[in-house]
């Protein structure tokens, strides 16, 4: 009896044994199950916030490219426009502006990149010109600088020459002839009649004239005739007046006067007026 309970009890030791094996194996595969469904909620949840900032700064980096793309497309159409196209279109043009010559002026004013620039080398010629061209006002000062220079060395020269002449000391000359006047290593003289200068000599200047005037006191003019009453020079013909110290003899009585009477009805030097000649 002992032996057959003995024999039950190990028998029902047995089905425990594999009742707790089935258990451990169930067990197992709950826990290998479980992470499975584990990771299927985990993909199921909401994605963070600084993941979905990332993709929307994306997005709109990518739209704010394709409009940038969009517009150079569209700016380069017209100048990807064909060559007969453009030859085609400008003729149309002339013909309009030559039919409708009114509308050159209604027409507005292209933009600043269809204008029609000159070449390189045309502005820098245009730019140099104008850094070249003083303005109007330095112009005008520029001129009248000029001027003003001139007139002084114009004045300087006529001083200086009335300067040298009449101190230049005066000296005779053997082939002077009697009515003439030695001065300077030339011979002058004054014509009463021809009003032209002999053959040799010509006009002298009034210069001359006013340093060796009084040297014609008491000498007789080349020619004789009555009524001479100015001088004909190479400057002037109403630079001396003789009046009445002019005589028929055609001598001096008395020195020149300058601007003296009966000099303003001289109109020519053929008569009325003596010829002041000097050697060449």
């Amino acid at each position: 009896m002992l032996e057959m309970n003995v024999g039950r009890v190990g028998a029902g030791n047995k089905k425990f044994t594999n009742n707790s094996h089935k258990c451990s194996v169930s067990s197992s595969l709950s826990e290998r199950k479980i992470p499975q469904q584990h990771q299927r909620q985990r993909l199921a949840l909401p994605l963070p916030r600084q993941h979905q900032q990332h993709q929307q700064q994306v997005q709109r980096l990518l739209q704010q490219q394709l409009q940038q793309l969009l517009q150079q497309q569209v700016q380069r159409l017209p100048q990807q426009q064909p060559q007969h196209q453009r030859q085609a279109l400008r003729q149309h043009q002339r013909q309009a502006l030559r039919q409708h010559p009114q509308q050159r002026q209604q027409q507005p004013a292209l933009p600043a990149h269809q204008q029609h620039r000159r070449p390189q080398h045309q502005r820098q010629q245009l730019e140099q010109l104008q850094q070249l061209r003083p303005p109007p006002q330095q112009q005008q000062v520029q001129q009248r600088q000029q001027l003003g220079h001139i007139l002084q060395r114009q004045l300087l020269v006529v001083a200086l020459q009335q300067l040298v002449t009449c101190a230049t000391t005066t000296t005779l000359v053997a082939s002077c002839q009697s009515y003439e006047v030695s001065w300077n290593n030339r011979c002058y003289y004054l014509d009463g009649s021809t009003g032209v200068c002999a053959s040799g000599y010509t006009l002298g200047t009034n210069a001359v004239l006013t340093c060796i005037a009084t040297q014609f006191v008491g000498k007789t003019y080349r020619s004789v005739t009555s009524s001479n009453c100015c001088i004909w020079t190479a400057d002037t013909y109403e630079c001396y007046g003789m009046s009445s110290n002019c005589n028929s003899a055609g001598t001096f009585s008395a020195g020149p006067v300058v601007n003296g009477a009966g000099c303003a009805n001289a109109q020519n030097h053929m008569s009325g007026q003596l010829t002041f000649c000097g050697k060449v």
